[in-house]
């Protein structure tokens, strides 16, 4: 019953954000054409999505794929975020993005 919840009100979150992220889609293509409804149909199918993709990561995909993959994602974003991008791009070259 605790996982039961847990998924229902971390998929609930989730979806909600993930709503919020693309409000401007959802304003301008979605309410004038479909209004309130649109909005809670919208949200079932990002929770419908979201819930075929937890299964898919609980019971298809197995964890040991999972953990290699996570390890490997991680180390490439420590390459490129700390080694590439700060020490070779600002330190060496110099050169820096506008906005920093």
């Amino acid at each position: 019953m605790d996982n039961l919840l847990a998924f229902l009100a971390g998929g609930s979150l989730i979806a909600f954000f993930l709503t919020e992220v693309i409000k401007k889609w959802v304003k301008s293509f979605i309410v004038p054409r479909f209004g309130d409804l649109g909005i809670h149909l919208t949200v079932l199918a990002i929770s419908l999505i979201l819930a075929l993709g937890y299964y898919l990561w609980q019971n298809v995909i197995p964890q040991s794929i999972v953990a290699v993959a996570g390890s490997i994602f991680g180390g490439a974003v420590l390459i490129y975020n700390v080694l590439y991008k700060s020490i070779v791009k600002k330190a060496l070259l110099g050169s820096l993005d506008k906005g920093e």
